[in-house]
């Protein structure tokens, strides 16, 4: 069953308010013309990051822009949860060759490809079929999101942000630590992944710090 999203329950709250200026940043520094692909990733599990990509993929969609959300996380599989579809083909099924297709999420201009479930021994985001991939989906949509495993677990996040337009790093309040920023920063520098984005979210606002101008979304409850 589908979670409800917040940019789509409640329109008008604080949250969905957050989620729109994000969209709108973002958009200000991408260039024009061309379909841009941006990562999400986070430091840590449970920091939020699904929820903050279904919500930003969701109220991109809302602008008409066609946008295509992809679950690149097959450990955990945030997107699917979210979007109430699992065991599907999906991205390793196109990565093989085989048969899988983009299936609907009940909102108007968002498609979602869910993560797939046939496994091989190579790592799916090296394959060249990837990059090809990427390219066609390109011609189709106006935005890809790819949700991908937090960045000081695995390498996706990297990989995958040399193929893109940048990473948005995702932070939960209560579980960050200013060595992990620094640290999933130095990642990303190192391999010239760039980042367009660093959400706080779940941040309390008697906690707010103005040496941060990232955005910020006030003690929302996310998976």
């Amino acid at each position: 069953m589908a979670q409800k999203l917040w940019i789509e329950d409640d329109p008008l709250n604080k949250f969905s308010e957050a989620i729109r200026t994000l969209r709108e940043t973002l958009f200000a520094q991408l260039p024009e013309g061309a379909s841009p692909v941006m990562i999400m990733t986070a430091t840590h599990r449970g920091d939020g990051c699904s929820t903050v990509t279904a919500n930003l993929a969701a109220s991109c969609a809302h602008t008409g822009r066609r946008v295509l959300a992809i679950d690149g996380d097959f450990s955990g599989r945030g997107l699917e949860e979210i979007f109430g579809i699992s065991h599907k083909a999906g991205l390793l099924e196109y990565i093989g060759g085989n048969r899988a297709e983009v299936v609907s999420t009940g909102i108007d201009n968002l498609g979602f490809l869910p993560a797939g479930i046939t496994a091989s021994g190579a790592h799916p985001f090296d394959s060249p079929k990837f990059r090809e991939i990427l390219e066609n989906f390109r011609k189709s949509y106006d935005v890809i999101m790819i949700d991908t495993a937090p960045v000081l677990e695995k390498s996706d996040a990297v990989v995958l942000g040399q193929k893109s337009n940048g990473v948005i790093l995702v932070f939960l309040a209560g579980n960050f630590l200013r060595e992990d920023e620094l640290t999933a920063r130095e990642i990303l520098d190192r391999s010239n992944v760039r980042v367009i984005g660093v959400i706080f979210n779940r941040i309390r606002e008697e906690d707010q710090d103005p040496f941060y101008t990232y955005q910020r979304y006030l003690e929302k409850q996310d998976k």
